[in-house]
């Protein structure tokens, strides 16, 4: 998640915009780690016989991988044909 900053800074800058903007950028970094983790969980919990637990942790993993490979694929994409 990319946030435009304004060309000029701001006098006094807003305590809550910048917390807001610490914290949503540790999510974002945050992501790709809990992708493998819950891939991991995933698996550990079907070895386990874990049953749905193992199906939604694998398939949060999976969500997740996509949804990062669809954001590398979009921001990546040549659009000027």
């Amino acid at each position: 998640m990319k946030l435009r900053m304004p060309k000029r800074p701001l006098q006094t800058p807003d305590p809550t915009i910048v917390a807001l903007t610490h914290y949503c950028d540790r999510i974002d970094r945050a992501v790709p780690h809990l992708r493998t983790l819950f891939l991991i969980a995933g698996l550990l919990a079907a070895a386990l016989q874990a049953g749905m637990v193992a199906d939604y942790l694998f398939g949060a993993g999976l969500l997740l991988h996509w949804a990062i490979w669809f954001q590398r694929w979009w921001t990546t994409a040549d659009w000027r044909n």
